[in-house]
């Protein structure tokens, strides 16, 4: 479906070191509602999944997002 689904719970202050991340309490604090397929789905602000990505090397997801805000 090309779609990439990660979930995650229980996460604790310890996710957010020694960098927030896409999925600890910073992420928690400002998810946004999508729409996807008729499913309402809470997800990690794209700033803090741009960051993450960047962070891991995974340019083609970085490119992606850029594309995507750049559409406004």
């Amino acid at each position: 479906m090309h779609a990439r689904v990660e979930w995650a719970g229980g996460m604790t202050a310890a996710a957010d070191q020694p960098e927030v991340t896409d999925f600890g309490p910073a992420a928690a604090s400002q998810l946004d509602t999508v729409t996807w397929h008729g499913w309402q789905l809470q997800v990690p602000p794209l700033h803090l999944q741009r960051a993450v990505c960047e962070r891991r090397g995974l340019t083609d997801r970085v490119a992606m997002i850029d594309e995507l805000t750049a559409r406004g």
